[in-house]
C-alpha cells in the first residue's frame, strides 16, 4: 500500500468513527431529550401535587374554622343543660316541698274528717236524746 492508500484507508477508518459518534450522539440527544421530557412531566405532577395540597390545606382550615364554631355551639349547649340541671333542681326541691304539704294536708284531712264524723255522732245523740 502506498501513502495515498494508506491515508485514504485512514480516512475511511476517520469517517466511519465520525459516523459513529454523530449516530451515538444523536442516541445521546434523543435520551435527553426523552429525560427532560420525564423530567418536565414530574415538575407538572408536583406542581399538580403542590396545588392539590394548597387545596386540602385550605379545606383543613375550613373545617377548623367550623370545628371551632361547633365547640363554641356546644359550650353553649353545655352552659344552657346547666341551667337546665339547676332549674330541674329547682324543681325536684319544690316538688319534695309540695309532697310534704300534700301529706301533711292529707293527714289533716283526715283528722278533720274524723272531728266532722265525731260531730256529726255527737250531734245526732243530742237529737235523739
Amino acid at each position: 500500500m502506498n501513502n495515498e492508500e494508506k491515508i485514504l484507508s485512514m480516512l475511511e477508518v476517520m469517517q466511519a468513527d465520525i459516523t459513529g459518534l454523530k449516530q451515538g450522539q444523536a442516541r445521546l440527544e434523543q435520551s435527553q431529550a426523552t429525560l427532560e421530557q420525564g423530567q418536565t412531566n414530574l415538575e407538572q405532577g408536583q406542581a399538580t401535587l403542590t396545588q392539590g395540597l394548597l387545596q386540602v390545606d385550605q379545606r383543613l382550615d375550613k373545617v377548623d374554622q367550623r370545628l371551632d364554631k361547633v365547640d363554641q355551639r356546644l359550650d353553649k349547649v353545655d352552659q344552657r343543660l346547666d341551667k337546665v340541671d339547676q332549674r330541674l333542681d329547682k324543681v325536684d326541691q319544690r316538688l319534695g316541698k309540695v309532697e310534704t304539704n300534700v301529706k301533711e294536708l292529707h293527714s289533716l284531712s283526715k283528722a278533720a274528717f274524723a272531728d266532722i264524723l265525731m260531730l256529726d255522732k255527737r250531734t245526732d245523740k243530742l237529737r235523739q236524746g
